[in-house]
Protein backbone atom coordinates (compact mmCIF):
# COMPACT_ATOMS: atom_id res chain seq x y z
CA UNK A 1 0.00 0.00 0.00
CA UNK A 2 2.54 2.22 0.89
CA UNK A 3 4.56 1.75 -3.08
CA UNK A 4 1.15 2.45 -4.50
CA UNK A 5 0.68 5.49 -2.37
CA UNK A 6 3.95 6.77 -3.15
CA UNK A 7 3.76 5.76 -7.03
CA UNK A 8 0.27 7.40 -7.01
CA UNK A 9 1.54 10.81 -5.29
CA UNK A 10 4.97 10.80 -8.09
CA UNK A 11 2.76 10.59 -10.87
CA UNK A 12 0.10 12.61 -9.99
CA UNK A 13 2.30 15.27 -8.47
CA UNK A 14 4.24 14.84 -12.30
CA UNK A 15 1.45 16.07 -13.62
CA UNK A 16 0.15 12.63 -14.78
CA UNK A 17 -3.48 12.92 -14.57
CA UNK A 18 -5.06 10.44 -12.04
CA UNK A 19 -6.91 8.12 -14.24
CA UNK A 20 -3.88 7.18 -16.46
CA UNK A 21 -1.90 7.29 -13.56
CA UNK A 22 -4.11 4.63 -12.09
CA UNK A 23 -3.69 2.60 -15.44
CA UNK A 24 0.17 2.98 -15.04
CA UNK A 25 -0.02 1.57 -11.82
CA UNK A 26 -1.93 -1.23 -12.84
CA UNK A 27 -0.23 -2.45 -15.33
CA UNK A 28 3.01 -2.79 -13.34
CA UNK A 29 1.03 -4.08 -10.63
CA UNK A 30 2.35 -8.30 -9.96
CA UNK A 31 -0.77 -8.66 -7.63
CA UNK A 32 -3.67 -9.84 -9.80
CA UNK A 33 -6.15 -9.09 -7.35
CA UNK A 34 -4.86 -5.89 -6.00
CA UNK A 35 -4.86 -5.16 -10.02
CA UNK A 36 -8.37 -5.88 -10.19
CA UNK A 37 -8.87 -2.81 -7.42
CA UNK A 38 -7.21 -0.13 -9.16
CA UNK A 39 -9.15 -1.16 -12.11
CA UNK A 40 -12.46 -0.73 -10.40
CA UNK A 41 -11.44 2.32 -8.81
CA UNK A 42 -10.77 3.93 -12.04
CA UNK A 43 -13.74 2.82 -13.43
CA UNK A 44 -15.64 4.64 -10.37
CA UNK A 45 -14.12 7.57 -10.83
CA UNK A 46 -14.82 7.55 -14.81
CA UNK A 47 -18.03 7.73 -13.80
CA UNK A 48 -17.50 10.96 -11.62
CA UNK A 49 -17.26 9.65 -8.11
CA UNK A 50 -14.66 11.62 -6.75
CA UNK A 51 -11.40 9.12 -5.51
CA UNK A 52 -12.03 9.30 -1.60
CA UNK A 53 -15.52 7.69 -2.68
CA UNK A 54 -14.01 5.28 -5.21
CA UNK A 55 -11.43 4.12 -2.41
CA UNK A 56 -13.85 3.78 0.28
CA UNK A 57 -15.26 1.27 -1.71
CA UNK A 58 -12.71 -1.10 -0.72
CA UNK A 59 -12.54 -1.00 2.81
CA UNK A 60 -10.44 -3.94 3.43
CA UNK A 61 -7.48 -1.65 0.84
CA UNK A 62 -7.89 1.53 1.57
CA UNK A 63 -8.89 2.08 5.42
CA UNK A 64 -10.77 5.01 6.67
CA UNK A 65 -7.45 6.89 7.60
CA UNK A 66 -6.61 7.13 4.16
CA UNK A 67 -10.26 7.90 3.04
CA UNK A 68 -10.75 10.73 5.01
CA UNK A 69 -7.33 11.89 4.30
CA UNK A 70 -7.70 11.86 0.85
CA UNK A 71 -11.51 13.82 1.21
CA UNK A 72 -9.39 16.07 2.72
CA UNK A 73 -7.13 16.96 -0.43
CA UNK A 74 -9.89 16.99 -2.56
CA UNK A 75 -11.59 19.50 -0.68
CA UNK A 76 -8.75 22.08 0.01
CA UNK A 77 -7.53 20.90 -3.61
CA UNK A 78 -3.87 20.08 -2.38
CA UNK A 79 -4.38 16.31 -3.00
CA UNK A 80 -0.61 16.03 -4.12
CA UNK A 81 0.40 17.16 -1.37
CA UNK A 82 -1.71 15.11 0.42
CA UNK A 83 -1.25 11.85 -1.86
CA UNK A 84 3.11 12.30 -0.68
CA UNK A 85 2.21 13.06 3.05
CA UNK A 86 -0.39 10.26 2.87
CA UNK A 87 2.92 7.90 1.47
CA UNK A 88 5.16 9.06 3.90
CA UNK A 89 3.08 7.65 6.60
CA UNK A 90 2.07 4.87 5.55
CA UNK A 91 5.48 4.28 4.85
CA UNK A 92 6.43 4.50 8.81
CA UNK A 93 3.49 2.76 9.60
CA UNK A 94 5.04 -0.15 7.62
CA UNK A 95 8.31 0.25 9.19
CA UNK A 96 6.77 -0.20 12.40
CA UNK A 97 5.19 -2.66 11.67
CA UNK A 98 7.74 -4.65 9.98
CA UNK A 99 10.02 -4.24 13.07
CA UNK A 100 7.59 -6.09 15.85
CA UNK A 101 7.05 -8.65 12.63
CA UNK A 102 10.79 -8.83 12.26
CA UNK A 103 10.46 -9.41 16.13
CA UNK A 104 8.50 -12.48 16.52
CA UNK A 105 9.12 -14.28 13.30
CA UNK A 106 12.15 -16.03 14.86
CA UNK A 107 10.87 -17.43 17.97
CA UNK A 108 7.66 -18.16 15.33
CA UNK A 109 10.01 -20.22 13.15
CA UNK A 110 12.16 -21.98 15.86
CA UNK A 111 8.93 -23.21 17.56
CA UNK A 112 7.41 -25.05 14.21
CA UNK A 113 11.00 -26.31 13.90
CA UNK A 114 10.54 -27.89 17.49
CA UNK A 115 7.12 -29.28 16.27
CA UNK A 116 8.69 -30.67 13.12
CA UNK A 117 11.67 -32.39 15.16
CA UNK A 118 9.65 -33.27 17.86
CA UNK A 119 7.22 -35.31 15.43
CA UNK A 120 10.05 -36.33 13.52
CA UNK A 121 11.45 -38.40 16.82
CA UNK A 122 8.42 -39.48 17.94
CA UNK A 123 8.04 -41.19 14.25
CA UNK A 124 11.41 -42.88 14.39
CA UNK A 125 10.80 -43.82 18.08
CA UNK A 126 7.29 -45.32 17.63
CA UNK A 127 7.42 -47.38 14.49
CA UNK A 128 11.26 -48.55 15.22
CA UNK A 129 12.24 -48.94 18.36
CA UNK A 130 9.15 -49.41 20.63
CA UNK A 131 7.60 -52.05 18.27
CA UNK A 132 10.74 -54.09 19.13
CA UNK A 133 10.71 -53.42 22.89
CA UNK A 134 6.90 -54.40 23.15
CA UNK A 135 7.50 -57.69 21.36
CA UNK A 136 10.15 -58.83 24.32
CA UNK A 137 7.06 -58.45 26.64
CA UNK A 138 8.46 -55.53 28.42
CA UNK A 139 5.62 -53.90 30.01
CA UNK A 140 4.75 -50.26 28.88
CA UNK A 141 3.89 -47.66 31.05
CA UNK A 142 0.35 -45.67 30.80
CA UNK A 143 1.78 -42.51 28.91
CA UNK A 144 3.71 -44.82 26.58
CA UNK A 145 0.71 -46.49 25.88
CA UNK A 146 -1.87 -43.88 25.15
CA UNK A 147 1.23 -42.10 22.71
CA UNK A 148 1.18 -45.80 21.08
CA UNK A 149 -2.39 -45.30 20.19
CA UNK A 150 -2.28 -41.84 19.26
CA UNK A 151 0.40 -42.41 17.26
CA UNK A 152 -1.76 -45.15 15.62
CA UNK A 153 -4.79 -43.74 15.23
CA UNK A 154 -2.88 -40.59 13.62
CA UNK A 155 -1.85 -43.24 10.57
CA UNK A 156 -5.25 -44.59 10.49
CA UNK A 157 -6.93 -43.76 6.69
CA UNK A 158 -9.89 -42.56 8.08
CA UNK A 159 -8.40 -39.83 10.27
CA UNK A 160 -5.94 -39.08 7.42
CA UNK A 161 -9.29 -38.45 4.63
CA UNK A 162 -10.62 -36.48 7.36
CA UNK A 163 -7.80 -34.67 8.48
CA UNK A 164 -8.28 -31.78 5.85
CA UNK A 165 -11.70 -31.02 7.26
CA UNK A 166 -11.01 -31.12 10.87
CA UNK A 167 -8.06 -28.66 10.43
CA UNK A 168 -10.86 -26.36 7.91
CA UNK A 169 -12.91 -26.50 10.94
CA UNK A 170 -10.23 -25.77 13.41
CA UNK A 171 -8.98 -22.70 11.51
CA UNK A 172 -12.58 -21.48 10.59
CA UNK A 173 -13.25 -21.57 14.71
CA UNK A 174 -10.10 -19.97 15.25
CA UNK A 175 -10.96 -17.30 12.89
CA UNK A 176 -14.02 -16.52 14.54
CA UNK A 177 -12.88 -16.27 17.83
CA UNK A 178 -10.52 -14.19 17.18
CA UNK A 179 -13.04 -11.71 15.13
CA UNK A 180 -15.57 -12.41 18.25
CA UNK A 181 -15.16 -8.66 19.90
CA UNK A 182 -15.26 -9.57 22.91
CA UNK A 183 -12.81 -12.48 22.91
CA UNK A 184 -11.00 -9.53 21.04
CA UNK A 185 -10.90 -7.61 24.42
CA UNK A 186 -9.99 -10.21 26.45
CA UNK A 187 -6.98 -11.79 24.38
CA UNK A 188 -5.45 -7.82 24.19
CA UNK A 189 -5.49 -7.44 27.59
CA UNK A 190 -3.93 -10.11 28.89
CA UNK A 191 -1.30 -9.88 26.05
CA UNK A 192 -0.92 -6.18 27.23
CA UNK A 193 -0.19 -8.29 30.78
CA UNK A 194 3.20 -9.87 29.74
CA UNK A 195 6.15 -9.32 30.25
CA UNK A 196 8.32 -8.57 27.40
CA UNK A 197 5.13 -8.88 24.97
CA UNK A 198 2.76 -6.33 26.81
CA UNK A 199 5.26 -3.84 27.09
CA UNK A 200 6.01 -3.94 22.74
CA UNK A 201 2.43 -3.92 22.09
CA UNK A 202 1.52 -0.99 24.63
CA UNK A 203 4.87 0.93 22.69
CA UNK A 204 3.57 -0.02 19.39
CA UNK A 205 -0.29 1.04 20.24
CA UNK A 206 0.78 4.67 21.12
CA UNK A 207 3.03 4.92 18.86
CA UNK A 208 0.23 4.47 16.25
CA UNK A 209 -2.15 6.15 18.26
CA UNK A 210 -0.07 9.39 18.47
CA UNK A 211 1.05 9.02 14.84
CA UNK A 212 -2.69 8.72 13.31
CA UNK A 213 -4.06 11.63 15.60
CA UNK A 214 -1.45 14.17 14.59
CA UNK A 215 -1.43 13.08 11.01
CA UNK A 216 -4.96 13.63 10.63
CA UNK A 217 -5.69 16.59 12.82
CA UNK A 218 -2.52 19.11 11.39
CA UNK A 219 -4.31 18.11 7.84
CA UNK A 220 -7.76 19.60 9.15
CA UNK A 221 -9.90 16.44 10.02
CA UNK A 222 -11.77 17.15 13.00
CA UNK A 223 -11.09 15.61 16.78
CA UNK A 224 -14.16 12.98 16.98
CA UNK A 225 -13.34 11.92 13.09
CA UNK A 226 -9.76 11.79 14.32
CA UNK A 227 -10.47 9.62 17.31
CA UNK A 228 -13.26 7.23 15.52
CA UNK A 229 -10.55 6.89 12.80
CA UNK A 230 -7.61 6.13 15.15
CA UNK A 231 -9.67 4.09 17.21
CA UNK A 232 -10.41 1.96 13.73
CA UNK A 233 -7.45 1.48 12.89
CA UNK A 234 -5.71 1.03 16.44
CA UNK A 235 -4.99 -2.71 16.09
CA UNK A 236 -5.74 -3.34 19.59
CA UNK A 237 -9.38 -3.88 21.32
CA UNK A 238 -7.91 -2.33 24.23
CA UNK A 239 -7.00 1.03 22.78
CA UNK A 240 -10.02 1.21 20.37
CA UNK A 241 -12.48 0.94 23.62
CA UNK A 242 -10.17 3.20 25.09
CA UNK A 243 -10.04 5.76 22.42
CA UNK A 244 -14.48 5.38 21.95
CA UNK A 245 -14.43 6.35 26.16
CA UNK A 246 -12.51 9.12 25.78
CA UNK A 247 -14.38 10.46 22.36
CA UNK A 248 -17.57 9.75 24.76
CA UNK A 249 -15.87 11.79 27.61
CA UNK A 250 -14.70 14.69 25.69
CA UNK A 251 -18.32 15.08 23.79
CA UNK A 252 -19.79 15.47 27.62
CA UNK A 253 -17.31 18.40 27.75
CA UNK A 254 -14.19 17.25 28.82
CA UNK A 255 -11.13 18.38 27.26
CA UNK A 256 -8.90 16.09 25.22
CA UNK A 257 -6.19 15.35 27.81
CA UNK A 258 -8.55 14.70 30.73
CA UNK A 259 -10.92 12.63 28.34
CA UNK A 260 -7.37 10.58 27.83
CA UNK A 261 -6.28 10.68 31.57
CA UNK A 262 -9.29 8.97 32.73
CA UNK A 263 -9.28 5.90 30.31
CA UNK A 264 -6.45 5.27 32.66
CA UNK A 265 -4.44 3.24 29.47
CA UNK A 266 -2.52 5.87 28.33
CA UNK A 267 0.96 7.13 29.86
CA UNK A 268 1.77 10.34 32.02
CA UNK A 269 4.14 11.78 29.04
CA UNK A 270 1.52 11.41 26.63
CA UNK A 271 -0.99 13.34 28.93
CA UNK A 272 1.07 15.65 29.51
CA UNK A 273 2.28 16.31 25.80
CA UNK A 274 -1.69 16.67 25.18
CA UNK A 275 -2.33 19.14 28.03
CA UNK A 276 0.81 21.08 26.74
CA UNK A 277 -0.51 20.44 23.08
CA UNK A 278 -4.04 21.91 24.13
CA UNK A 279 -2.35 25.06 26.04
CA UNK A 280 -0.18 26.04 23.01
CA UNK A 281 -2.72 25.13 20.34
CA UNK A 282 -0.11 22.50 18.87
CA UNK A 283 -1.51 19.15 19.12
CA UNK A 284 0.07 17.88 16.32
CA UNK A 285 3.18 18.90 16.76
CA UNK A 286 3.67 17.80 20.61
CA UNK A 287 2.12 14.40 19.34
CA UNK A 288 4.31 14.07 16.25
CA UNK A 289 7.53 14.20 18.44
CA UNK A 290 5.95 11.75 20.95
CA UNK A 291 5.27 9.21 18.08
CA UNK A 292 9.01 9.48 17.03
CA UNK A 293 9.67 8.92 20.81
CA UNK A 294 7.35 6.01 20.79
CA UNK A 295 8.93 4.55 17.57
CA UNK A 296 12.26 4.73 18.91
CA UNK A 297 10.90 3.12 22.01
CA UNK A 298 9.79 0.17 20.00
CA UNK A 299 13.01 -0.13 18.36
CA UNK A 300 14.49 -0.97 22.03
CA UNK A 301 11.69 -3.36 23.14
CA UNK A 302 12.34 -5.32 20.17
CA UNK A 303 15.88 -6.10 20.55
CA UNK A 304 14.52 -6.54 24.25
CA UNK A 305 12.00 -9.34 23.23
CA UNK A 306 14.39 -11.19 20.49
CA UNK A 307 17.11 -11.43 23.00
CA UNK A 308 14.95 -12.92 25.36
CA UNK A 309 12.65 -14.88 23.36
CA UNK A 310 15.77 -16.84 21.50
CA UNK A 311 17.13 -18.70 24.43
CA UNK A 312 13.46 -19.19 25.44
CA UNK A 313 12.44 -20.81 23.00
CA UNK A 314 15.75 -23.31 22.54
CA UNK A 315 14.60 -24.17 25.92
CA UNK A 316 11.40 -25.08 25.78
CA UNK A 317 12.65 -26.92 22.04
CA UNK A 318 15.05 -28.98 24.54
CA UNK A 319 12.45 -29.36 27.40
CA UNK A 320 9.86 -31.30 24.65
CA UNK A 321 12.13 -33.07 22.82
CA UNK A 322 13.79 -34.42 26.38
CA UNK A 323 10.20 -35.14 27.70
CA UNK A 324 9.24 -37.19 23.98
CA UNK A 325 12.39 -39.43 24.26
CA UNK A 326 12.24 -39.90 28.41
CA UNK A 327 8.87 -41.21 27.62
CA UNK A 328 9.20 -43.28 24.88
CA UNK A 329 12.71 -45.03 26.33
CA UNK A 330 11.51 -45.85 29.81
CA UNK A 331 10.48 -49.21 28.39
CA UNK A 332 13.94 -49.38 26.76
CA UNK A 333 15.63 -49.40 30.71
CA UNK A 334 12.66 -51.61 31.65
CA UNK A 335 14.15 -53.64 29.24
CA UNK A 336 17.82 -53.69 30.28
CA UNK A 337 17.12 -53.94 33.92
CA UNK A 338 15.64 -57.11 33.16
CA UNK A 339 18.14 -58.68 30.94
CA UNK A 340 20.67 -61.01 33.08
CA UNK A 341 24.20 -59.69 32.34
Amino acid sequence: MSLFLAQLAALYNAGVPILRSLNIIASQAHNQSFCNVISEVRREIEKGSPISVSFARFPWIFDALQVSIIRVGEVVGDLGIILKKLATFKRKELELTRQVTSALTYPFIVFLCSILLIFLLSQFLFTSILPLIKDQGVELSPITKALIVINSGIHHPLFLLALPFILYGLVKGMLQLWNNKSLRLRRDRFLWRLPLVGVLLRKVAMARFCANVSFMYENGIGLFKVLSVSAQSSGSAVMEMAIEEAKTLIKEGSSLAAGLKRTAIFPPALIQMVEVGESSGRIPECLRKLADFYEMEVQFAVQSLASALEPLMIAVMGFFVGVVILIALSPLYNLIATLDI
